[in-house]
């Protein structure tokens, strides 16, 4: 029987980040309505001490990009090195088992 208190996926989780060097702010994950939301305490003045929502914004449809706003190598790129060395797996004597090492060791 499943407890009935037990945590669920749907929590919102909380951590300290650090938005440049000497501010940090309070990073907050909705993992239910996949939104982050970003906090900082203003310390600019004694009677403007308060707390300053930095940006929010939710993550739902980023989830489903597989390639945006990457470097290189592109993720394609990668996906096809891997793939590549699965399928020519190195010789136990540590060479790649290419034609290239073949005749080199010659």
């Amino acid at each position: 029987m499943p407890m009935q208190n037990a945590p669920s996926l749907r929590a919102t989780l909380a951590f300290p980040v650090e938005v440049k060097p000497g501010y940090e702010a309070i990073a907050l994950v909705d993992k239910e309505n996949e939104t982050l939301s970003l906090y900082q305490y203003d310390f600019s003045g004694a009677s403007h001490e308060r707390l300053v929502l930095l940006a929010a914004r939710s993550f739902r449809y980023d989830r489903m990009l597989e390639d945006y706003n990457t470097a290189q190598p592109q993720p394609e790129e990668i996906k096809q090195l891997v793939m590549q060395s699965l399928m020519n797996p190195p010789a136990a004597d540590g060479s790649s088992g290419s034609a290239e090492d073949e005749d080199e060791s010659k």
